[in-house]
């Protein structure tokens, strides 16, 4: 519901928005938590397009949407945005990542993508990764390389260019899509 039209198998070069800006307005609530093979991790969808996806058994965040009410520079007065807070009692974890689906592996395939955000950070930590998977339609799945980005302790606009690996069209079977990964430390 959040994409644009777009036609998979036209390859134009002109740029075009694959997912809106979200502000996560419309908010169904945390879903249901799904396992993934051998329970090497978890997801659940927080909105349309949207899943947090994490691994160990024993991970705990809390996630939550907030309206920003104060003045500031970077975010309009009213405008919703995505709250993660690591609670100090996380263990036998490696990633925390919020993931963008977009319903096509094609739309993106050696392209280079720009993705941009409002964001901080606070702790001890002052960066993200910012990556990417393809899957294939089939089981298999393309990895993207990791981007670090720098994000400071206050709200700040951040941008980041992402070189998409090429795949063949041969490659790719039906139900194929690709995800954009915001990867959180611990």
């Amino acid at each position: 519901d959040h994409l644009t039209a777009m036609n998979p198998k036209r390859r134009t070069r002109s740029p075009r928005t694959l997912a809106w800006n979200g502000d996560f307005r419309e908010w169904p609530g945390l879903g249901t938590v799904v396992v993934g093979p051998e329970e090497q991790y978890a997801f659940m969808q927080i909105c349309p397009g949207f899943l947090i996806t994490y691994d160990g058994l024993q991970a705990s965040y809390r996630i939550e949407r907030r309206i920003w009410t104060q003045d500031g520079k970077a975010l309009p007065v009213g405008k919703t945005y995505l709250h993660i807070e690591n609670d100090g009692h996380t263990k036998n974890a490696t990633s925390f990542m919020l993931e963008c689906r977009i319903p096509s592996v094609l739309a993106l395939a050696g392209s280079e993508i720009v993705i941009s955000g409002v964001s901080r950070l606070t702790g001890s930590w002052n960066y993200i990764l910012i990556g990417g998977r393809y899957h294939l339609g089939d089981g298999r799945e393309v990895r993207w390389p990791d981007v670090p980005v720098s994000i400071g302790p206050e709200c700040e606009r951040w941008v980041c260019c992402i070189a998409c690996p090429r795949v063949e069209t041969s490659e790719i079977a039906s139900g194929d899509e690709s995800r954009i990964l915001f990867k959180l430390p611990h």
